[in-house]
């Protein structure tokens, strides 16, 4: 993880290291979320405390591997998991539980949690869309779809503005 406080840069893994990493909200964090794609082997998704050591993220038995994570700013302990289902907890800094909130059936290349809005979910799968939720955090979020331009396998990400929760930007790559 390479990682910066006030004062300098760190970096306390090796340079060829290829894990996605992802750090949440909270102030001052300290915690890295991580996971290895799947090039053979399913990797266990991790979280760690810079410097320490790793511990899981208490997912659900079938989730053996997931493709981002999300987290919102306005609740430090909201997050977001997928793969081809969403998985989401209120309860992030402790022992997290999890709820599946949808099921894509197409691989997630992206989530999002809006940056205005930590009711907004957004997902973009392989199947060439973007799956939004504007009630993401009631007991069952409702879910729409949009078709995108072109279908991605490789890479995507979608990003929102803070003082609009009605403008995403998103990239797809084959």
């Amino acid at each position: 993880e390479l990682y910066a406080d006030s004062t300098k840069w760190y970096c306390d893994r090796g340079g060829d290291w290829q894990s996605h990493c992802v750090f949440d909200w909270r102030t001052n964090s300290s915690t890295v979320y991580y996971f290895l794609p799947d090039w053979g082997t399913i990797w266990t998704p991790q979280r760690r405390t810079i410097p320490g050591s790793a511990s899981g993220l208490n997912l659900p038995a079938a989730v053996t591997d997931f493709s981002d994570i999300a987290f919102y700013r306005g609740n430090t302990n909201l997050a977001f998991i997928g793969d081809t289902q969403i998985w989401r907890t209120t309860n992030l800094t402790g022992t997290p539980t999890w709820t599946q909130i949808a099921n894509t059936s197409a691989k997630i290349m992206a989530l999002h949690v809006n940056f205005a809005d930590g009711n907004k979910v957004y997902a973009v799968t392989s199947d060439q869309k973007v799956w939004i939720s504007k009630d993401a955090l009631s007991a069952a979020p409702t879910w729409t779809t949009v078709n995108l331009p072109t279908a991605t396998s490789s890479r995507a990400s979608i990003t929102s503005i803070k003082s609009s929760s009605s403008v995403v930007y998103i990239t797809v790559n084959n």
